[in-house]
């Protein structure tokens, strides 16, 4: 079985490993001819090429993201959570990951925590992103020849298990509830990011509040669907500070939803505000469609901890300059999460080394 510090030293070499990917292939013509990094130039080539939504920019930035989380001080400062004698223990199980595809390489988070907590991994890869992940396990296992048969990617039915983490949508969480009811499991089912403006931010943060909304256009769970604003707040402060993500109206899927979403609105009689690119439409629900966000207007004696605990099941992350809760990210943040942000506030790491 590979040691603790072995395993810490192989995610923090890949995390080097892939920040120098990135910085190579910002260029989308970049040529890079490391060895270790070929299959992954390839990977990167294939998901462009099998899913219009990951985009060479996105995947790049998930990369980064990912690379960023892998410094040496992070993981230390995660791992030290912990008792370090479960993470030296060897009872290695094999545990089953069914993952989702909604952005590049969502499921690094929980292979992260299976293969550092000891345990092999069986992954169930989702059709839309099916290339990334493996080839990062190829560079892994180059730095690192012992994680060479750690981890298994299928994508057909998972088999041979001892325990299960799976991601999917509330209807999908239904069946997994089901069929992994006699395994110790983690079920994930939809939830959304939400941001709280007081009025106060400054240019860079409602700049910034655009990132939370657009990035990977908005595909995420941590992305930025539903935001609060105090009453008689100007929607043009907004709308003014996004144009710098007007590029987004040149991706041609993006933009059939918007023209949808539109063309619904205007038929309907729908209230909304619309700068030709995002739909911002009063309406109370954390679950937005794509290029549309959902405002609602508050009043000043709100007790945002209460909100946000009554509604602890819908939400991933409270964007804000609020830090007097535990799913608060600062503005720009909600697609950078630290290792030890698990979604839906569920423990992955604590929950595998009590196996």
């Amino acid at each position: 079985m590979i040691t603790t510090a072995k395993r810490k030293e192989a995610f923090i070499r890949l995390g080097e490993a892939l920040m120098i990917f990135c910085k190579a292939n910002q260029n989308i013509t970049a040529p890079f001819n490391d060895t270790i990094q070929t299959g992954l130039v390839q990977a990167l080539k294939h998901s462009v090429d099998n899913n219009p939504w990951f985009t060479h920019k996105n995947i790049i930035q998930a990369i980064t993201a990912i690379a960023n989380s892998l410094s040496e001080q992070h993981i230390n400062d995660w791992l030290s959570r912990y008792n370090p004698e479960l993470l030296m223990a060897e009872n290695q199980l094999t545990i089953g990951v069914v993952m989702a595809g909604n952005i590049p390489m969502v499921g690094f988070h929980d292979l992260l925590c299976v293969l550092i907590s000891g345990h092999r991994l069986a992954a169930k890869l989702s059709h839309d992103d099916r290339f990334l992940l493996p080839a990062i396990v190829k560079m892994l296992e180059t730095i690192e020849p012992e994680f060479v048969r750690q981890s298994t990617f299928t994508n057909d039915q998972l088999r041979g298990f001892d325990a299960v983490i799976a991601t999917g949508s509330n209807n999908s969480a239904r069946y997994f509830e089901y069929y992994f009811e006699k395994y110790p499991h983690i079920i994930r089912k939809n939830r959304n990011g939400m941001a709280i403006i007081s009025g106060q931010e400054t240019i860079q943060q409602l700049i910034a509040l655009g990132e939370d909304v657009f990035a990977y256009f908005g595909l995420g769970c941590r992305n930025v669907s539903r935001i609060f604003l105090p009453e008689g707040y100007s929607i043009a402060t907004l709308l003014d500070n996004w144009e710098v993500y007007a590029e987004i109206a040149y991706h041609s899927r993006y933009m059939n939803n918007y023209t949808y979403n539109r063309s619904v609105f205007l038929l309907n009689a729908t209230p909304h505000f619309d700068n030709g690119f995002v739909l911002l439409r009063p309406f109370d629900s954390f679950a937005a469609p794509i290029s549309v966000v959902n405002i609602s207007y508050y009043k000043p004696n709100i007790d945002w901890q209460a909100f946000v605990a009554e509604n602890n099941l819908l939400i991933q992350c409270v964007v804000s300059n609020d830090n007097n809760h535990p799913m608060h990210v600062d503005f720009g943040e909600s697609q950078h999460p630290q290792l030890w942000d698990y979604a839906d506030g569920v423990d992955t790491l604590q929950f595998l080394l009590s196996l």
